[in-house]
């Protein structure tokens, strides 16, 4: 509705939202869903697919409209309830950041090439 949105403008009008329903179903991960979460937004989601990873929480994955609606309206009628849905998505979105993909795949390669040293006794270390 808001357009195609990207970068700053993207996190910025995320940030003016405190609830997002994403409706495809079966996405293999929704990087769309990933930022909703970053950006602070409690998110509904369709059952299956890699977006049910992210959210991790039987209360934001629904099964059809009737159980969304259950869900949303559960969810927004508690304050409460929205506060430990928010801490929950908080630890969860610490998962999808820029700094942990990048100390990961540093640690994956570190590791598989001091894996090929130990296998090849000939290898010199630099």
């Amino acid at each position: 509705m808001d357009g195609d949105l990207a970068g700053r403008n993207k996190m910025e009008f995320l940030s003016r939202h405190k609830f997002g329903i994403h409706g495809k179903e079966n996405e293999p991960f929704g990087i769309t869903i990933a930022e909703m979460v970053k950006a602070g937004c409690i998110v509904w989601v369709p059952k299956g697919g890699g977006q049910v990873e992210i959210v991790n929480q039987a209360a934001l994955i629904y099964n059809d409209r009737d159980d969304a609606a259950v869900k949303i309206g559960a969810v927004v009628a508690s304050a409460e309830r929205q506060g430990r849905l928010r801490e929950h998505l908080a630890r969860q979105a610490s998962r999808f950041s820029a700094g942990l993909f990048m100390t990961t795949i540093r640690d994956i390669v570190r590791d598989e090439l001091s894996e090929k040293r130990r296998d090849d006794p000939g290898q010199h270390s630099a």
